[in-house]
């Protein structure tokens, strides 16, 4: 068994890479169940911590998730053997490859072209966690006329959803842009590649939206039961 699956494309950067043979290949121990060689190496090379689930069982896990849009490849160590002394297969192929998902925004809060208020708190949901200070740093709500307008930050779900809002309430009656640059990166630290925007427009000065009946109008007459 080998997970991702071999070929496979889009696959979560947060993922881990497993690989099962059919025969123990470590031995069993109670002061140290994990230890035993590694399984394999990744190209291009990846920080992070492998361990034996159990006999038979390799797993990986990157520190910082895998790179995102990248293709990588997994070789299994040939010089590998089961606690028997058998060695792996020489006519199997050992190594594989997959192509993980780049990062890309998912979904957002309040729809595009929405009328916000003045506090308003605003989302945006990404396919993998994302670099806290990369995304802070290139995201940014200004006015048409380029007046930028400070915000604070709370993040959620491991990172792949942050909730902004602006610092001091919003002017009235004005059209916004929230923009996030195509150099906000995943904390890979693989960028966006495209430049997320989308517009809203702010609640209008208050004033009487509407009166019932109409006024000047005629007032239908009514004398009740």
């Amino acid at each position: 068994q080998r997970i991702p699956t071999p070929g496979g494309t889009e696959i979560n950067p947060a993922s881990a890479i497993v690989v099962a043979f059919n025969r123990p290949v470590v031995a069993l121990k109670a002061e140290d169940p994990g230890s035993g060689p590694a399984a394999f190496t990744l190209e291009p090379a990846v920080e992070g911590q492998g361990t034996w689930l159990n006999t038979s069982t390799y797993v990986f896990h990157a520190a910082k998730g895998l790179g995102g849009g990248l293709t990588y490849t997994v070789h299994v160590d040939p010089a590998l053997q089961s606690v028997e002394g058998l060695g792996l297969d020489a006519n199997q192929t050992l190594d594989w490859t997959f192509t993980t998902s780049s990062p890309m925004v998912i979904g957002f809060n309040p729809a595009a072209s929405s009328r916000v208020l003045l506090d308003q708190e605003f989302s945006i949901e990404f396919n993998q966690p994302m670099d806290r200070a990369s995304v802070e740093l290139n995201l940014t709500l200004q006015s048409v006329n380029g007046e930028a307008y400070p915000l604070k930050f709370d993040w959620q779900d491991n990172d792949t959803k942050v909730i902004f809002q602006p610092v001091n309430l919003l002017p009235r009656n004005t059209s916004l842009l929230m923009s996030l640059d195509q150099q906000a990166a995943a904390i890979s630290g693989t960028p966006l590649g495209t430049t997320f925007s989308t517009d809203y427009q702010t609640v209008p000065p208050f004033a009487v939206d509407n009166t019932s009946p109409v006024g000047e109008g005629p007032v239908p007459y009514y004398d009740g039961y």
